[in-house]
């Protein structure tokens, strides 16, 4: 379309379109003289250039309204829309950022103790990772407490002083009740798991997922198997304030004795 209207702009100022008017006329006067005065003359020409004129003016405001009908480049409108889409969110990036502290922290030396308590629980295991002694930049802390049929557990990632996530897991088992214990003394258990795990901003929760698993000892399962392919899901009823207390208060613990602090009586 742009080639067609650039030939059709080019022929009144070269004269292919007009060139029979004016040009042509001349020449067949020198081959048949015909008197014409001179307002006859005047006439003539005005009324071709009156012609031109129009053309070209009618040519400029075709050429005009269809440009000025011609969409946006589409391939730009596409790329904005596509920008927009493809933006990614601020509770992902921030969540993302987390997976890679946590990542760099699992980099860093595995610090740990046991320790038997004369109460409940029985005994605490204490992990410790971080990467500078005195866990200013990332600490990772997991605090593990044995009770007679389970354990509970709670694992916080501190990121420059301010707790960014916390898992909470309880296991317990009990005797299966559909599968006695065997002649030879075996008995049967049933065994289940439960995650609860919050992310935070700057104190406050952007994301709590929740997954679960059971298994079955005759079955010969395994707990931790199970509870790996199970997929995380939006938590039901998340409570996020036990989860942060817990977090903060084994940060207190570990500035006032880092390893060696007492880890019963948390």
């Amino acid at each position: 379309m742009g080639e067609v209207r650039t030939a059709a702009f080019r022929g009144p100022a070269q004269g292919t379109i007009f060139s029979g008017s004016p040009h042509r006329s001349r020449a067949n006067c020198n081959r048949h003289p015909v008197p014409l005065d001179g307002n006859a003359s005047m006439r003539s020409h005005t009324f071709v250039s009156l012609i031109i004129a129009s053309f070209a003016v009618l040519l400029t405001l075709y050429c005009g309204d269809e440009s000025a009908a011609r969409p946006t480049d589409p391939g730009s409108e596409k790329a904005e829309r596509g920008t927009a889409e493809v933006a990614p969110d601020a509770t992902e990036i921030h969540i993302q950022s987390i997976r890679n502290v946590y990542a760099d922290a699992m980099k860093s030396k595995l610090q740990s103790r046991e320790s038997e308590c004369d109460e409940d629980p029985l005994n605490v295991v204490i992990q410790i990772r971080t990467t500078d002694p005195s866990g200013n930049k990332i600490l990772w802390i997991r605090r593990t407490s044995g009770y007679d049929h389970g354990a509970a557990s709670y694992e916080a990632l501190i990121h420059n002083k301010k707790v960014v996530f916390v898992m909470k897991e309880m296991r317990t088992w009990n005797f299966d009740p559909e599968n006695p214990p065997e002649d030879n003394g075996i008995s049967h258990t049933v065994d289940r798991a439960e995650q609860h795990r919050y992310y935070f901003l700057d104190g406050s929760l952007v994301r709590s997922l929740y997954k679960e698993a059971t298994s079955h000892s005759i079955k010969k399962e395994s707990l931790d198997a199970k509870l790996q392919d199970a997929p995380n899901k939006k938590h039901p009823a998340p409570n996020a304030g036990e989860a942060l207390e817990m977090a903060r208060a084994l940060l207190e613990r570990f500035e006032t004795g880092g390893l060696k602090a007492d880890w019963c009586s948390l």
